[in-house]
């Protein structure tokens, strides 16, 4: 089977909980208790920090820790609430989510920005960071990540099903559908 490149997810600014992305994470030699997550705003060619109102941090159903890009920084550190076990040998997948600044007049969301929020274990070494569950040792995260992320816009169009007439089956009408723009605002 062939492979093909999906493009990444398009929600309107101001959206909230959008997923960018999912960092794994795997534990060697012993248990790791996760206490701290860093991260990094890669895609700084299309995006800022501005673009993002807040990030916050999933394990499953449950959220785990919360992070902002204040000012102009690309990186940002969450203390998760509670440390979270990576198992010896297993791995646990974080799901980063992201709360998206309005786009508009006075706003500070960017139209197009591609909104993509790693680990930053490759710039900081100590960003991420555990506790060994036997040795009690310090675990400081490496490896990389390289999500695909989001393009925000301000408005996307919404496609719904519409009621076909009653002589749709015998006109050859198989089917009818409506496109409007979602609440943001206009789309062309």
């Amino acid at each position: 089977h062939g492979s093909r490149r999906r493009r990444p997810p398009r929600p309107a600014g101001g959206a909230t909980g959008v997923t960018a992305g999912i960092i794994r994470f795997h534990a060697t030699n012993e248990a790791v208790n996760l206490q701290r997550i860093g991260l990094t705003l890669t895609n700084t060619a299309s995006s800022s920090a501005t673009d993002i109102v807040q990030v916050s941090l999933w394990d499953g159903a449950t959220q785990i820790g919360t992070a902002t890009f204040l000012g102009s920084a690309t990186s940002a550190t969450s203390t998760l609430s509670s440390p979270l076990l990576i198992p010896k040998d297993g791995d646990k997948d974080i799901t980063v989510k992201v709360d998206l600044a309005q786009i508009g007049v006075g706003q500070s969301g960017t139209q197009g920005a591609l909104i993509a929020v790693d680990s930053n274990a490759t710039v900081d070494s100590t960003g991420t960071q555990g506790t060994g569950v036997s040795s009690g040792n310090t675990i400081n995260a490496t490896g990389s990540t390289a999500v695909q992320g989001v393009r925000m816009f301000r408005s996307l169009p919404t496609f719904a099903a519409d009621t076909l007439s009653s002589s749709g089956v015998g006109d050859g009408k198989l089917m009818r559908f409506k496109i409007t723009a979602n609440s943001a605002g206009n789309v062309g």
